[in-house]
Formats: structure tokens, sequence, C-alpha cells
């Protein structure tokens, strides 16, 4: 449950964070309360196929959260909003970004720039430094997306 939480402060844009989570948190409590006056009836009315219900409801989103919901481990929270700039994937840009952050990581283990006493870097390793910190790696993540923008022809007009 806790992951839900994180995961909605952090894929919000900056601009609306906090607007994103006050509806997250609103939309929760409204379905909450839904739950809870549904479930007793339905569990008197269908008995154990309320909880296979359930169970059905869980695992229709298991494509959704693969397809649609980017990946954000060891992302910067300023490095998200690239993930939608108009014309990239939101997936994909999130891959790429992440990729960036460990390959710049890699060179400041190996450069001596950076101490550690974490030779691994994986992503791990990634989420326990404080890239977000690190000015000149986020103006490079974001000016990797921006290329990355400019490079790739837009496909349709977004209405957002």
């Amino acid at each position: 449950m806790a992951g839900v939480w994180v995961y909605s402060s952090e894929i919000n844009p900056l601009s609306w964070r906090s607007k994103g989570m006050g509806l997250a948190v609103a939309l929760q409590w409204l379905f909450d309360f839904v739950l809870l006056m549904v479930t007793p009836i339905g569990i008197a009315n269908i008995g154990y196929g309320m909880f296979l219900l359930f169970g059905a409801f869980n695992l229709t989103f298991i494509p959704f959260v693969y397809f649609y919901c980017p990946e954000t481990a060891g992302v910067p929270l300023e490095s998200i909003d690239a993930f939608y700039l108009p014309g990239l994937d939101p997936i994909k840009e999130s891959a790429r970004i992440r990729k960036d952050l460990k390959f710049k990581l890699k060179l400041k283990l190996q450069s001596g720039t950076m101490t550690s006493g974490l030779a691994d870097t994986s992503l791990a390793v990634i989420s326990q430094v404080k890239i977000g910190s690190d000015n000149e790696v986020n103006a490079d993540v974001l000016a990797g997306a921006e290329k990355a923008q400019l490079e790739r022809p837009i496909a349709r007009e977004s209405t957002i």
C-alpha cells in the first residue's frame, strides 16, 4: 500500500505535485468509503466470490502498470518532468534517463570526483547517492531529454 503513495507523489510534475497528491488522497478516501459500503452487501450475496472479484480487479491492473507507469527508481524528482515532454514516450524516456544517470555515476566513481564506499554501480547505488543535489547531472539529463525531443518527430499534437 505504501508503494502507491510513494509512486503517486513521485510521478506528478513539480508544478502540480501538491494538487495531484491532494486529488490522490481525496480519491483514495472516496473509494475506501465506497468499498466499505459495497463489500458487506457483496459478501452477503455472492460470498467468497467477492474476493475473486477483488482479485480479478487487481489482475487487470498488471498490464496497465507494466505498460503505462514509468520506472522512477534512482531518478531525481527534478528529472521526472522530462518523462512527459511532448512527443516522447514516458516509458522509453524513463529508461534513457536512468541509463544516463547510471553512466554518469559510473564515471564519477571511476574519476574519483565522488567518494563512495560502494563500488557497485547498480541502481541501488544510484538511489543512495544524492544525484538530485548535483545540478550538473540534472542539467545534463534534462538537456539530453530536450535533445531527444528535438530528434524525434512528433506523431500527434498534445491536447494537454
